[in-house]
């Protein structure tokens, strides 16, 4: 399982259990802001607008462009999310401390 919360296989899940009133706003930000999401792909082709991986973060895009989320609750998931990358990269040793001193 992929996401933070065992109750749900993918994010797009998440995101259909908030379209259905399951989850309030909050619960929504907070499961996607913690989800562990696999890579976007994208073809090289006509139909790339057209993909949609239910577990990437093209789930987070739908739950904005469905109006479940906003602006504020996007930038928040993404920080959430950039914070953590930023933490692994530091756990892997090419964090900030790492970079070459004057």
């Amino acid at each position: 399982m992929s996401g933070s919360n065992s109750e749900f296989s993918t994010a797009m899940e998440v995101v259909r259990a908030a379209e259905r009133g399951i989850l309030s706003r909050e619960q929504l930000v907070r499961i996607l802001g913690s989800w562990d999401y696999e890579p976007q792909h994208r073809s090289i082709g006509l139909a790339d607008d057209w993909e949609l991986r239910d577990n990437s973060f093209d789930a987070v895009v739908h739950a904005f462009t469905s109006s479940l989320i906003d602006g504020g609750d996007y930038e928040c998931i993404v920080g959430r999310l950039d914070g953590a990358e930023l933490g692994a990269q530091s756990l892997n040793g090419r964090g900030a401390s790492s970079a070459s001193s004057d």
